[in-house]
């Protein structure tokens, strides 16, 4: 659900390249927590996000995963995006970006602004050297049913880049 399809005709391809991707319904961004939400438990790391970001959480819904130490957030569309056209590969890029810079506070992996890209799975270890031998479980955060238009996606992303309910108060 969450990973691009990459197809050419009715023929799966086996390499994860951008010309080989087909269709995505999510845009995300990945988020390398640093200190101090990086030795958070997960439900204050939930917590605390929620409450710094309500306005962002509130209007686009996402789904929440712990990958180790870090967090990926995924907001989830009611369309697929057709990334085997350019203009439509490079407006997912451009709103995984706008959605990146919303969050840089929480230094985002700006690598992973790739359709190609797959991120941790639900319930697969983490295996990083750091998390020692027994791994770090990559664990669902908060859950989201709810899927956004394009449309609305975009006039949400405009809307809190250009400061939210915050800005329309202050003029």
């Amino acid at each position: 659900l969450l990973r691009p399809r990459y197809t050419e005709g009715n023929r799966c391809l086996p390499r994860r390249c951008t010309p080989n991707a087909a269709m995505t319904s999510c845009i995300f961004c990945d988020l390398d927590l640093e200190e101090p939400y990086a030795s958070m438990d997960d439900e204050t790391l939930l917590e605390t996000f929620v409450k710094e970001n309500s306005e962002l959480v509130a209007m686009l819904n996402p789904m929440l995963v712990r990958s180790g130490k870090g967090m990926h957030l995924y907001v989830m569309l009611e369309d697929s995006i057709d990334l085997s056209k350019e203009e439509e590969r490079e407006h997912w890029k451009s709103l995984s970006k706008t959605l990146s810079f919303l969050l840089r506070n929480y230094n985002v992996d700006y690598k992973v602004i790739d359709c190609v890209r797959i991120l941790r799975c639900i319930h697969s270890i983490n295996r990083k050297e750091k998390y020692g031998r027994e791994g770090k479980k990559v664990a669902l955060l908060r859950d989201s049913n709810e899927r956004i238009a394009l449309e609305e996606l975009e006039y949400k992303l405009d809307f809190l880049m250009r400061g939210g309910a915050t800005s329309v108060f202050e003029s």
